[in-house]
């Protein structure tokens, strides 16, 4: 199928209908973690920021407010460090710089069920952008539309319906993979012209070439598509396009078009999916390749500043 992406952007909808996701930070992991590939001395020179350089390199474990419950922490038996118990008093400047840089000796062990789901979402994310530049989004956004106003309200926002009250009859998963091999074509469509048992037609009815287009976007409907659009698709767009921030730092540096996934190895697209699969004796990560030693001062001294507030009445 012809790649429509740069002549449809997702986010220029133009029957208004759709908001812009929330920029959580998660949706530009992807171009950050590319980012971080490259040795510090290969990166423009800023003046060290370290509340900056806390958030992009720390704060994934430790979280936004050092209590050790970023987003990562899931994955890890024995959580990060809470950095507010006392440990930043402990240590000099020097030494607690020293520990950024070289890492820890102490290793930490992975939730392997945790590992296990992290690593499924991770394929599945995979999956879905290996689709985006096939997809024909001229077509695909108007039936988003459609879905958003005629299914939305009984399947969910990502086809995955919440658990229906007592008495009512529970809505059929799109997103999962039973579903939608279970269903052909032909008894997909007939469901949404005609209704099916436990589900009404589409009111006022959809014209053909409106229920085929709803067809094609129910098909999409995957958890590797939820998860896109929950925590990419802000920073790279519904169609991997990337999103135009005006020139800002942090607007992605690859877009997910067909020369993307021809020139990059499965491993590495998998590893800057979620790169902590990658680790094979994971343990807290030293930093001397993507910091300079005045970098991790400045997160020392940032984070020591922040906590004699912390402590403050």
């Amino acid at each position: 199928m012809t790649n429509t992406s740069d002549s449809a952007t997702p986010r220029e909808d133009p029957s208004g209908l759709f908001l812009s996701h929330p920029v959580h930070w998660l949706g530009c992991l992807l171009a950050l973690l590319v980012f971080l590939q490259g040795p510090a001395a290969s990166r423009p020179a800023h003046a060290a920021d370290g509340g900056a350089l806390y958030r992009r390199e720390c704060a994934p474990c430790h979280g936004m407010d050092g209590l050790g419950n970023g987003p990562n922490a899931a994955l890890f038996s024995a959580k990060p460090r809470n950095l507010h118990e006392g440990f930043l008093d402990k240590y000099e400047t020097s030494e607690l710089v020293r520990r950024v840089l070289d890492g820890r000796k102490v290793r930490i062990d992975l939730d392997q069920h945790a590992l296990r789901r992290h690593a499924a979402r991770t394929d599945a994310v995979i999956a879905h952008m290996q689709r985006l530049p096939s997809l024909d989004w001229r077509r695909l956004m108007p039936a988003w539309a459609t879905y958003v106003f005629r299914c939305q309200s009984c399947h969910g926002q990502f086809g995955r319906p919440e658990k229906a009250r007592e008495g009512v009859k529970q809505p059929r998963d799109f997103s999962s993979a039973s579903f939608q091999s279970a269903m052909t074509d032909n008894d997909l469509l007939m469901a949404i012209v005609h209704g099916r048992s436990g589900m009404p037609a589409t009111l006022p009815r959809l014209s053909p070439d409106e229920a085929m287009a709803l067809l094609y976007f129910l098909r999409q409907l995957s958890p590797g598509f939820e998860i896109y659009t929950q925590y990419c698709a802000a920073c790279h767009s519904d169609n991997g396009g990337g999103v135009d921030f005006g020139g800002a730092d942090f607007e992605p540096l690859v877009a997910f078009d067909e020369a993307y996934f021809e020139s990059t190895p499965p491993s590495e697209l998998r590893e800057a999916v979620w790169h902590m699969l990658a680790m094979q004796s994971p343990s807290m990560p030293h930093f001397r390749r993507v910091l300079s030693e005045s970098d991790a001062t400045a997160i020392v001294e940032f984070l020591k500043a922040r906590e004699v507030l912390h402590k403050q009445p």
